[in-house]
């Protein structure tokens, strides 16, 4: 993805959540930073994704351009034979439930 692909309109372009398709939005970083007594001066969380279907995902990182590749990045999907009739929706392998059919 080039960088000037990473925001639409000075927003996050974030694909879609990959287990329940919704729209997801940033939260964290520094925008969202206030110091507390625990730590008074770092100046910013970690970026991350809540998605309503109970998906957490975060990288530890308070670069937006970084976090924003590592979310957009998807695995290419493998199903077995059985789960391959079932479409191109599939985000498991429906038929034995086994997540390894996802390879980088």
């Amino acid at each position: 993805m080039d960088d000037e692909e990473l925001f639409v309109y000075g927003k996050p372009n974030l694909t879609h959540c990959p287990f329940c398709g919704k729209l997801v939005e940033v939260q964290g970083g520094p925008e969202e930073w206030k110091p507390t007594f625990f730590d008074p001066d770092s100046g910013g969380d970690p970026y991350y994704v809540d998605c309503n279907c109970g998906l957490h995902f975060s990288i530890g990182c308070c670069e937006i351009d970084e976090f924003i590749k590592a979310w957009n990045h998807r695995c290419e999907l493998i199903l077995c034979d059985y789960c391959a009739h079932l479409g191109e929706d599939v985000n498991i392998c429906l038929g034995c439930n086994n997540r390894s059919h996802f390879k980088r």
